[in-house]
């Protein structure tokens, strides 16, 4: 984990970049993920307002088994751009 956050941090196309979670997993959760950018579209925000505690969604307020659940639905549902 420490070598791959580095790298990330290291990497201009990222920014404000935080760890939201941090442990041992005994198996990978997201073994087909490749870098996205969620959009706003409408079936998107609603998905965002549903784990947000407010209007503004805002992941870093989130508790990490909300997250969890929010990484696992956005797997499977999210439009991504296209």
């Amino acid at each position: 984990m420490n070598a791959l956050y580095h790298r990330l941090l290291k990497d201009t196309r990222h920014r404000d970049t935080a760890v939201l979670d941090f442990g041992e997993i005994p198996h990978r959760r997201f073994t087909s993920w490749s870098m996205g950018l969620l959009t706003s579209l409408d079936t998107n925000r609603q998905l965002f307002l549903k784990y947000s505690s407010s209007v503004d969604f805002d992941p870093y307020s989130m508790s990490t088994s909300t997250l969890r659940s929010f990484f696992d639905e956005v797997m499977q549902n999210v439009r991504w751009l296209e």
